[in-house]
């Protein structure tokens, strides 16, 4: 039987396939929305994607079961594609260089994943029911993130911050010398227990301690399902800025019944939860997005001529009065103080050293960019002396787009805001949904989840389906996760489900008051950056859709629609298929193989047992240098304990950092770490072709990374003991000069130890003379 001729008697199996591509659209954008987004580069989101992808296929095949060929496509789509195809062909080109290949490969992934998810989301939400049903999840979604959040303030944190400092005092008890064999077990416990609750290995002890320390101690802002405060503020910015546009557009409706407002002070009542919430995350640049949001909407009110009601002005009033009281608690709590407005001239400072560096990388690759996942040791290069961070991205959304895509995903991105703009002040919005149900095709007219039921029957309603699947993605994040916490964020969002749907209402949605949630995030965007960041990337192309009208006249319902649907699908296979090969498949594998080992536990006998799975691990994942760099790590290790010279041990983990190089040649540690152990092989050994090659490897770092004092010191440490002194007072006289220009800045944890200082001082005074730090050599 043919599928239209299934589709000609409404049945179970049709309803099905009508229904299950709104439930995959509800359940990708709330499970992005509640998973950690900043580890894209990593592969943490690889099952995202790889789900993003599948969706879009289970589309494609729920139309040929249907046999309905409807496919909407416009110029939005044109640029939406263009910023697309500017970051898969950067990342291609990427691929052909010196490019990280698993963090570039990743990234391919995931824009896979976004654009996949931009198909989906255009040719789903396609009613207004289904439209007001997604915005009511996301809602309701932002509602139990910020009850979350304000759990982690006031009391995650605290009790956080408690646990570690008895875990610390009781390490840095057993540490104190003497330390025996019950000690050193004890330490290895103690280490574990404080990596299980979050802390990294490299802040364990030195630098790292303090800096961790510094975060964890002294910060509570609300970090949501996220690791950075700012990526949550941005979620939260555009939601709230939308939930305000729709409760102002009830306000100013002069028919109002009690049960309109009941809704309306529901919405007020929501956007006081996650506006509180978001004054919490103390992000000045979403500040400043919700200011630009608010003037979005008071522009979209002046569009429209509409009058000011007294209910509208007793609602503004209300509002003011809201956010005044919500200044009030948080900083009569501590969540807001005055390092807020004091250092936003710092933060500014620092975001010009980004941007100037960002600058000097995009005049260098101008056309097709760096690629996805590759802009950090581009950057390093670039970075000014006085800067602190060794940033991921740019914190701006036009340089980000840019020089991660090229100029033809800049184009694209220029080309979207030009025609967003233009289609939500046009007046096309209103005009077009008015006659959109008289003149929908008849494929979308007859979808069941408008359809009336018919006696016997089974309706399976669009909305209800996409219900469920929002609830099957935080049901599993929960389950998974299996604490309070996450149970507490399901129970937070069933019972916000009722409240957001009583606050959105049942009228139709103006979807132009979604231009001003692209607004506040835009902004937001362009002082802290993640565009990149697929669930920061996911919400602004959600509201990209819902701001277009319900526009039939896009819809192509002709003979081409089906080689056009059929061409999505073939090309959704293959995404999907080469995701899993490149992606999805070898990085699970090699977390798995990475995972059975625990050096907390490492005993003598167990080496081997470790060796065999970094090897595995390496063999799973050919595209990633950190299998290699364990391997050299701990083969170096073995090599610098042993009792007698082993030549093998330490040739074999020069090996390794030479292929993990292979994988990624612009890591700058690698290099340096090449160079520290090759430095320690000629001070065993006295092998001169071990200090060549120390000298080569760490001059090569230095050429990725001008601007790192330590890796200077130590370049001139290795030039001195190699009998180069004039070259070593050189290096020594550069490295204290950034140390300076670094203490000057006031980056007091970025300062070389004491020690090193004297130890430079001696070297240069061998040649003193003024250097100029970012010199190469």
């Amino acid at each position: 039987m043919k599928p239209s001729e299934r589709n000609a008697t409404p049945s179970l199996s049709a309803e099905i396939a009508a229904a299950l591509p709104g439930a995959s659209v509800a359940l990708l954008l709330v499970w992005r929305s509640i998973s950690a987004t900043e580890g894209a580069v990593l592969g943490y989101g690889l099952w995202s994607a790889q789900f993003s992808i599948a969706a879009l296929v289970l589309w494609g095949v729920c139309c040929w079961w249907r046999g309905a060929w409807s496919l909407r496509f416009g110029k939005i789509d044109v640029a939406v594609g263009l910023f697309f195809a500017g970051h898969l062909l950067s990342g291609a080109w990427a691929l052909s260089g010196e490019a990280n290949q698993r963090a570039t490969i990743n990234m391919l992934c995931e824009w896979s994943g976004l654009a996949a998810t931009y198909v989906l989301l255009r040719q789903t939400l396609i009613t207004h029911e289904i439209r007001r049903q997604i915005v009511v999840i996301m809602l309701a979604t932002v509602t139990a993130l910020s009850v979350y959040g304000l759990w982690q303030h006031y009391v995650w944190y605290p009790q956080t911050a408690e646990e570690y400092r008895q875990l610390r005092r009781e390490l840095d008890e057993a540490l104190a010398p003497p330390a025996g064999q019950a000690e050193s077990t004890r330490i290895r416990q103690l280490q574990g227990e404080l990596m299980s609750m979050g802390v990294p290995a490299t802040a364990l002890e030195g630098r790292g301690r303090e800096s961790y320390e510094a975060r964890l101690l002294s910060s509570t802002e609300p970090l949501g399902r996220f690791a950075l405060a700012n990526t949550f503020a941005g979620l939260l910015v555009a939601w709230w800025t939308v939930l305000t546009a729709l409760v102002i557009a009830r306000g100013l409706n002069p028919q109002g019944s009690p049960a309109t407002i009941a809704a309306t002070l529901f919405g007020v009542g929501l956007m006081g939860l996650i506006g509180f919430c978001l004054l919490l995350t103390k992000s000045r640049t979403a500040y400043v997005g919700t200011l630009a949001g608010l003037g979005a909407i008071g522009m979209l009110v002046l569009a429209a001529r509409a009058k000011l009601t007294r209910r509208a002005l007793l609602i503004g009033s209300l509002a003011l009065f809201a956010i005044g009281g919500m200044i009030g608690v948080a900083a009569l709590t501590g969540g807001l103080d005055r390092w807020v407005v004091s250092e936003a001239p710092k933060s500014l400072r620092y975001r010009w050293e980004y941007w100037n560096g960002t600058w000097e990388v995009i005049k260098e690759r101008p056309i097709v960019g760096v690629g996805p996942g590759n802009f950090r040791s581009y950057y390093l290069q670039h970075k000014l002396p006085q800067s602190s961070e060794e940033i991921s991205d740019p914190h701006n959304l036009l340089l980000d787009v840019w020089v991660n895509g090229g100029l033809l995903a800049l184009g694209g991105l220029i080309a979207i805001a030009v025609i967003g703009v233009r289609a939500g002040f046009g007046g096309q919005n209103r005009s077009v949904d008015r006659e959109s149900e008289e003149n929908r095709p008849a494929q979308v007219k007859t979808r069941p989840d408008e359809a009336k039921r018919r006696p016997g029957t089974i309706l399976i309603p669009i909305p209800a389906a996409t219900g469920c699947g929002a609830f099957v993605a935080i049901f599993c994040v929960a389950f998974y996760d299996a604490n309070p916490a996450t149970w507490g964020l399901l129970l937070a969002w069933c019972l916000a489900m009722p409240l957001c749907r009583r606050a959105v209402g049942e009228a139709r949605l103006d979807t132009r008051v979604f231009l001003a949630g692209i607004a506040a995030l835009a902004v937001h965007l362009l002082g802290a950056g993640g565009i990149g960041m697929p669930a920061i990337c996911q919400s602004l192309l959600l509201l990209l859709v819902l701001s277009l009208p319900v526009d039939p006249a896009q819809s192509i319902t002709d003979r081409s629609s089906k080689r056009a649907v059929m061409t999505v699908l073939l090309i959704g296979l293959a995404l999907c298929a080469g995701c899993w090969q490149f992606g999805t498949r070898p990085v699970f594998e090699r977390e798995t193989a990475l995972a059975e080992v625990d050096l907390t536990t490492l005993r003598p006998g167990d080496i081997e047992r470790v060796l065999e799975a970094y090897r595995r691990a390496a063999r799973s994942d050919p595209y990633s240098s950190e299998p290699h760099r364990k391997l050299a790590e701990l083969e170096f290790g073995l090599w610098s304990v042993s009792t007698t010279p082993n030549a093998e041990l330490i040739g074999s983990a020069t090996k390794m950092l030479r292929k993990s190089l292979e994988k990624n040649p612009r890591s700058w540690t690698d290099f340096r770490t090449l160079g520290e152990y090759s430095f320690q092989h000629f001070q065993q050994s006295g092998d001169r072709d071990a200090v060549d090659l120390s000298v080569n490897s760490l001059r090569r770092a230095i050429r990725l990374y001008p601007n790192q004092s330590e890796t200077r010191a130590k370049l001139a440490e290795v030039l001195s003991d190699a009998g180069f002194p004039e070259d070593a007072a050189l290096e020594a006289a550069a490295a204290i000069k950034l140390n300076e220009i670094t203490k000057q800045a006031g980056h007091q944890d970025r300062l070389l130890p004491l020690e090193t200082l004297k130890l430079l001082q001696r070297i240069a005074n061998q040649s003193p003379q003024d250097v100029d730090p970012a010199g190469q050599n």
